[in-house]
């Protein structure tokens, strides 16, 4: 391997935490080390280092995305059933409604949030459609909507094939997101109204019907990505290349993994979310996360 080629990320012992959660798709790590992973029996349960669970909130629908707010550490719940963006406070348990509709257009699949340094608040939607099983036969009717550190709330890109998990590179340059009908990942350019024209990130596609789900960028720059319906964790280079990171070896232990979070004093802890087991995957990995806004120290 030359000096200017960076080794692919790997993860190292995977193991199950958690034992016992409901639907996990997303995980957060705060900057104090609390591990939050959303949970279809109560609102998020939050992981302890024994790998127990200790659950908050109400149950009601399917929490999905799940981010911590900077500004006050409260974590923000994309409820995907119910169609609505959630508050949870996790010194109460207090669950509000935050949001249904951007204007007149309601937030059917809400599906991934994601806070920026600004204070922005971003949200993928999926498809415009209620739970239908045609949700993924490519219908360009997803949407992202941003709601502003003011609180206004508008829909910044439009007409994706199941936009789904969200990332913004270290620079927040861009806006990354996983099209999962269309097998791809896309970038829009950050403006000072909302975003650009949509690029393509990586190959043109990951496969055929992987269905990336959850992206999350390394410390180097690497787009690691989900591939839902594989059973695969790859990342995407700054030059397009694909690595594997980890793929099922047949036990089953890799179930239809969904979001990626980093953690740790080194952010080399890496979690991996599910829509199948009832566990979330703790490992290390051999490269560290890019911290989050809520992880940030600057």
């Amino acid at each position: 391997m030359s000096a200017q080629t960076a080794a692919a990320p790997r993860i190292e012992s995977l193991r199950p935490v958690g034992r016992g959660i409901a639907r996990p798709e997303d995980v957060v790590v705060a900057r104090d080390g609390a591990v939050w992973a959303s949970d279809k029996a109560s609102a998020a349960a939050r992981i302890l280092p024994d790998g127990s669970l200790v659950r908050c909130g109400a149950a009601g629908g399917e929490p999905n995305g799940l981010k911590i707010d900077p500004r006050d550490g409260s974590l923000v719940i994309a409820n995907l059933a119910l169609g609505i963006l959630q508050r949870l406070r996790p010194e109460t348990g207090a669950l509000s409604t935050m949001l249904s509709a951007v204007g007149d257009t309601p937030i059917k699949t809400p599906n991934y949030v994601l806070f920026d340094s600004r204070g922005n608040l971003w949200c993928s939607v999926s498809t415009r459609r209620g739970r239908v099983p045609e949700w993924l036969d490519g219908t360009p009717d997803g949407f992202v909507f941003r709601i502003s550190a003011a609180g206004e709330a508008r829909i910044v890109a439009d007409g994706l094939r199941f936009p789904n998990g969200l990332a913004l590179d270290g620079g927040e340059r861009y806006l990354y997101v996983a099209q999962t009908a269309a097998d791809n990942i896309l970038r829009f350019p950050l403006t000072a109204h909302g975003l650009g024209a949509a690029e393509p990130f990586g190959p043109e596609r990951l496969g055929h019907r992987v269905f990336p789900d959850g992206i999350a960028f390394d410390a180097a720059g690497n787009l690691w990505t989900t591939l839902v319906l594989a059973n695969r964790i790859v990342a995407i280079a700054p030059d397009g290349k694909v690595e594997l990171v980890a793929e099922d070896d047949g036990s089953g232990l890799i179930d239809k993994p969904t979001n990626i979070a980093f953690g740790g004093a080194d952010l080399r802890d890496v979690y991996v979310g599910s829509i199948a087991a009832d566990y979330v995957l703790r490992g290390r990995s051999t490269i560290a996360g890019l911290p989050l806004a809520h992880q940030r120290t600057d």
